[in-house]
C-alpha cells in the first residue's frame, strides 16, 4: 500500500518534471515547482493520514508499524516533491542564462538590423545628396548656357551697334570726302589759275624783255621812241606795282596753301585717306610744276627763236613794230590789269568761301566725332551696365547655389548627427535595458529562490513541527499507554505470581 501511494505521487511529480523538461517551460518553473512541492506536501499529508487512519490507540503495538509506514510515505513524497522543485529551479536557472544569452543575441541582432537600417538611411541620404548635387549641376549648366547665350547676344548686339556706328562714321567720312573733293576741285582751279597767272607773267616778262631790248636798240636813232619809252617806263612802273600786288596775292595763296597743308597734316593723323588724297594732290602739283617748267623752257626756246627773228627784221619794221607794239602793249597791259584785278577780286571772294567751307567741314567733322564718341560711350555704358547686371545675376546665382549646397550639407550632417545620436541613444538604451533586464531577472531569480527556499523551509519546518508535535503527542500517548500497559502487565504479573505462589503453596 505504502509503495503504491509513493509510486503514484512519484509518477505525478515525474510527469510534471517531464512536462517541464520536454516543453521547456522555463518561465513557469515557479508554478510547476510549487505544484511539485504541493504534491510532495499532499503526499506527506496522505502518508500521515494513511498512518493515522489505521492507527488504533487501543492497540498501540500493532498501530506503530502502520504509523511508521505512513510516515515513510509522507517523507518520501515530500522528498520527491522538494527534489523535483529544486531540480526544476536548477534547470530554470541554468537555462535562464541561455535565455539571457538568447536575449542578448536577439538584442545584438536588433542592433545589427538597426545599424543596417541606419546604413540604408545613410546610403539613401547620400543618394539624395548626389541627386541634389546632380540637379544643382544641371541647374548650374543651364544657367551657364543661358548666361553664355545672353552674353553672346549682347556681344552680337554690341558688334551690330559698333558696325552701324562705323557705317555711319564711314558715311560721314564719305560726306567729308565729298567736301574735300569739292575743296580739291577748288584747289585745282586755284592751281590752274596759278598756272595761267604764271604763264601770263612769263609772257609779260618776255614781252617786257623784248620791249626793253628793242628800246635799247632803237634809243639812239629815234627820239620819238624816248617819249614812248618814258611812257613805257611809267607803264613798267605801273606794271611793277601790279606785279607787287600779284606777288602779294601769290604770298597770300602760298600762305593759304601752307594752311591747307597744315590742315592736311592735322587730318593726316586722324584720316589716312585724306593724307593719300593730299599726297595725290602734291604729286599732281609736282607733275604740273614739272609740266610748267617744261612749258616755260619750251617758251624760252621759242622766245629766243622769236627774238632772233625779230633782230633780223628789227631794222625793217622798227617804226611799225614800235607803234603797233606800243598800242598792243597798252591794250594787253590794260587787259592784263583787268584780268589781274578780276582774278584778285575772285581770289578774295574764293578764299573766304574756302575758309568758310573748311570751317563748316571742320565743325561737321567735330560734331560727327563728338556724336560718335557719345554713341560709343553710351553703348559702352549700356554694355557695361548689362555685363555688370549679368555678373550680379551670376553672383546671386552662385550665392544661392552655395547657400543651397551649404543648407543641404548642413541638413545632411545634421541628419547624420541625429541618426548617429539616435543610434547611440538606442544602443545606450538597449544596453541599459539589457542591464536592467539582467539585474531584474537576477533580482527576480534571487527573490524567487529566496521565497521558494523560505517557503520550502517554512513549509518543511511547519510540516516537521506538526509531524514532531503529532509524533510527540502520539509518542507521549503511546508511552503513557505503554506505561499503562506495563503497569497493567506488572499488576497482572504480580497477580499471576501471587496466584502461582498461592497455587504452589497449596
Amino acid at each position: 500500500m505504502e509503495l503504491l501511494v509513493t509510486i503514484v505521487f512519484g509518477i505525478l511529480v515525474a510527469y510534471i518534471l517531464y512536462f517541464f523538461i520536454k516543453e521547456k517551460q522555463y518561465s513557469k518553473e515557479s508554478t510547476l515547482g510549487n505544484i511539485a512541492s504541493t504534491i510532495g506536501v499532499l503526499g506527506t499529508f496522505v502518508g500521515i493520514s494513511i498512518g493515522l487512519w489505521k492507527f488504533n490507540p487501543n492497540d498501540i503495538t500493532s498501530s506503530v508499524p502502520l504509523l511508521l509506514s505512513g510516515m515513510k510515505i509522507a517523507f518520501a513524497t515530500s522528498i520527491i516533491g522538494m527534489t523535483a522543485s529544486i531540480f526544476m529551479k536548477y534547470i530554470a536557472l541554468k537555462n535562464e542564462d541561455e535565455e539571457n544569452i538568447d536575449d542578448i543575441i536577439q538584442l545584438f541582432n536588433t542592433m545589427i538590423s538597426e545599424s543596417r537600417n541606419v546604413n540604408n538611411t545613410l546610403i539613401e541620404n547620400q543618394k539624395q545628396t548626389e541627386n541634389v548635387l546632380n540637379k544643382v549641376s544641371e541647374i548650374w549648366s543651364k544657367h551657364q548656357e543661358n548666361l553664355t547665350l545672353e552674353l553672346k547676344n549682347e556681344i552680337i548686339n554690341l558688334n551690330d551697334n559698333t558696325i552701324s556706328k562705323q557705317e555711319e562714321l564711314i558715311r560721314e567720312f564719305k560726306k567729308l570726302g565729298e567736301c574735300f573733293t569739292f575743296l580739291n576741285s577748288g584747289v585745282n582751279n586755284l592751281l590752274i589759275w596759278q598756272e595761267n597767272y604764271k604763264e601770263t607773267i612769263e609772257n609779260t616778262k618776255q614781252e617786257l624783255e623784248i620791249v626793253i631790248q628793242t628800246i635799247h636798240n632803237t634809243d639812239k636813232s629815234i627820239e620819238s621812241i624816248s617819249k614812248n619809252s618814258s611812257l613805257i617806263k611809267e607803264n613798267n612802273e605801273n606794271l611793277s606795282e601790279v606785279l607787287k600786288e600779284i606777288n602779294k596775292t601769290q604770298n597770300i595763296i602760298i600762305q593759304s596753301n601752307k594752311s591747307i597743308i597744315e590742315i592736311s597734316n592735322e587730318a593726316k593723323e586722324s584720316i589716312p585717306q585724306i593724307n593719300e588724297h593730299f599726297t595725290n594732290i602734291d604729286n599732281r602739283t609736282k607733275e604740273s610744276t614739272a609740266y610748267l617748267q617744261t612749258a616755260i623752257s619750251e617758251n624760252i626756246n621759242n622766245i629766243n627763236i622769236y627774238l632772233q627773228k625779230i633782230t633780223e627784221d628789227v631794222l625793217a619794221r622798227t617804226t611799225q613794230s614800235i607803234y603797233e607794239n606800243n598800242r598792243q602793249f597798252k591794250y594787253e597791259i590794260s587787259e592784263h590789269i583787268t584780268q589781274c584785278k578780276m582774278i584778285v577780286y575772285s581770289l578774295k571772294d574764293l578764299i573766304p568761301d574756302i575758309n568758310e567751307h573748311l570751317l563748316a567741314t571742320q565743325k561737321r567733322f567735330n560734331k560727327t566725332l563728338l556724336h560718335f564718341n557719345e554713341e560709343v560711350q553710351n553703348s559702352l555704358k549700356e554694355n557695361t551696365f548689362e555685363i555688370n547686371k549679368q555678373i550680379q545675376v551670376l553672383k546671386e546665382a552662385t550665392i544661392n547655389i552655395n547657400n543651397t549646397l551649404d543648407d543641404n550639407i548642413s541638413e545632411s550632417t545634421k541628419r547624420l548627427e541625429s541618426i548617429t545620436i539616435a543610434t547611440s541613444n538606442q544602443i545606450k538604451t538597449m544596453a541599459e535595458e539589457m542591464e536592467k533586464l539582467c539585474t531584474r531577472k537576477i533580482e527576480k531569480l534571487d527573490n524567487i529562490l529566496i521565497e521558494e527556499f523560505t517557503d520550502a523551509l517554512s513549509c518543511l519546518a511547519g510540516q516537521l513541527v506538526t509531524i514532531s508535535e503529532g509524533f510527540s503527542q502520539d509518542y507521549y500517548k503511546l508511552l503513557e499507554e505503554i506505561k499503562d500497559a506495563f503497569s497493567k502487565t506488572y499488576i497482572l504479573g504480580n497477580t499471576i505470581d501471587n496466584e502461582s505462589i498461592s497455587k504452589g503453596d497449596k
